[in-house]
């Protein structure tokens, strides 16, 4: 086939389709019409919007500071957050009251608590052999590096792998 001879033929098939000379005709082409639409705007729907997985509007950043692990976060939201719970790699933990929208928060890696500290209790001896690792200290090491983030407040809560 020549590609004149192509194009004709899908003009012509063209021209079939959108046809109006009976009402099934224009009702096909009212389909064809509403499902391309239908199609648009579902695609323009999923593509838009904020981000679910981050219901609070966080954003998070790691760095390194003159040897110490640095965690910044930023309230991108619209919204003042309470009972903020931040923590790392699901056992080093900071508290925060309030943490107002737009405000910044510049956190070192050694401020951070170790979540699960008990502290020895009195007249019991030998509890520290149980343990088949060495119990971490209070707070991690000042080139502690992070892998993942959480943010947990009265309002939502938000994690990232850093």
């Amino acid at each position: 086939m020549e590609p004149a001879e192509i194009g004709k033929k899908l003009q012509e098939s063209l021209q079939g389709i959108f046809y109006w000379g009976t009402r099934y005709h224009a009702e096909k082409i009212a389909i064809i019409v509403g499902v391309v639409v239908l199609s648009l705007l579902s695609t323009v729907w999923a593509l838009s919007g904020s981000d679910i997985a981050n219901e609070l509007g966080a954003r998070v950043e790691s760095g390194t500071t003159m040897g110490a692990t640095t965690v910044t976060i930023t309230n991108a939201g619209r919204q003042t957050w309470t009972d903020v719970r931040i923590v790392v790699d699901r056992k080093h933990l900071y508290r925060v009251g309030e943490f107002e929208d737009g405000e910044r928060l510049n956190l070192t890696i050694d401020e951070f608590d170790y979540a699960y500290h008990i502290p020895r209790s009195w007249g019991r001896e030998g509890w520290e052999e149980l343990a088949d690792e060495e119990q971490p200290g209070i707070h991690p090491d000042r080139g502690y590096e992070p892998s993942v983030i959480q943010i947990r407040a009265n309002e939502g809560q938000y994690e990232q792998e850093l």
